[in-house]
């Protein structure tokens, strides 16, 4: 495959926003504990609840999302230029993912908590220690069935800055947290996946998902042209 790493300048930067989106992060889920410790609910349900939450919903692929997107402006004037339209309507976009796949599980526990503390009714926390893994999966189905259709409404994307923003904290972050088979190859049927590496699949799954056909159809004869020969 051919070499796509960012510059020393724009990987730097890169890494800068990756660290402040994970203090972030780890600062809204100090919150979420203090709010847990806080309320009558036992400690070992909000656990429950963290665990479906993170390994079963699209959290983690939203943060992702939100490592790449911040990584893309560094990539070359273009590609900052190109952002600051972007910011314009494509945060609209993350809002309604975010509302899918992390509002239905959160507004459970929520509620949950809520009913607690009001009624002490036991039954609720035992319903929804058995709806939320549902829920947190059903979150994710609903998430990756319309992700092909809003991801492409980021035009204007070149793929040589797309694919430079991958090869940075978000390949770090792919490789040791997250899970490979949410990076779904589709349309890449012409390649030969046993000789693909993690990297390459998750470049296959960015330029499939995030790109328009023609630079999509660029990136492929870029980086595959064999494959595309054959």
């Amino acid at each position: 495959m051919t070499d796509f790493s960012p510059s020393t300048f724009a990987l730097i930067l890169s890494w800068i926003s990756c660290f402040g989106i994970l203090f972030w992060q780890v600062g809204e889920m100090t919150k979420f504990f203090a709010m847990a410790k806080n309320s009558r609910v036992s400690l070992i349900f909000t656990i429950w609840f963290l665990i479906c939450f993170l390994y079963l919903s699209p959290y983690r692929y939203n943060l992702f999302q939100m490592i790449l997107a911040t990584s893309y402006p560094w990539q070359s004037l273009s590609a900052f230029f190109n952002s600051i339209v972007l910011v314009l309507y494509v945060p609209i976009i993350f809002f309604i993912h975010l509302a899918v796949s992390t509002g239905l599980p959160i507004y459970l526990y929520m509620l949950a908590v809520s009913q607690y503390e009001t009624s002490q009714k036991k039954w609720t926390l035992i319903a929804s220690v058995i709806l939320i893994p549902f829920v947190c999966i059903l979150s994710s189905i609903i998430f990756f069935y319309i992700l092909p259709f809003t991801a492409k409404i980021s035009s204007g994307l070149h793929y040589r800055d797309v694919v430079k923003s991958a090869n940075g904290p978000a390949y770090t972050y792919h490789k040791y947290l997250f899970i490979s088979n949410f990076t779904d190859t589709r349309g890449n049927g012409e390649l030969d996946e046993t000789k693909l590496t993690d990297r390459d699949k998750m470049m296959l799954h960015i330029v499939s998902f995030y790109l328009h056909q023609d630079e999509y159809s660029k990136f492929m004869n870029k980086a595959y042209p064999l494959d595309q020969a054959k």
